[in-house]
C-alpha cells in the first residue's frame, strides 16, 4: 500500500490520518481485507472517469 500512498503523496502519519472520526467500532476485517484487494481498481477506475472530464 505504500507504493500507492506516495505515488499520490499522501503521508499517513500526516495528521489529515491521525483526526478521530465518530464511528460504531472497529472495521470488520473483511471490510480491511476487500479495501486493500480493491485498491488498485480503484485506481484504475479514477484514470478512466478521469478521461471523460
Amino acid at each position: 500500500m505504500k507504493e500507492i500512498t506516495d505515488k499520490y503523496g499522501l503521508d499517513l502519519d500526516a495528521a489529515w490520518n491521525k483526526e478521530a472520526l465518530p464511528h460504531q467500532g472497529r472495521h470488520h476485517m473483511l471490510t480491511i481485507i476487500m479495501f486493500y484487494l480493491n485498491w488498485k481498481d480503484l485506481i484504475v477506475l479514477r484514470k478512466g472517469i478521469e478521461m471523460y472530464f
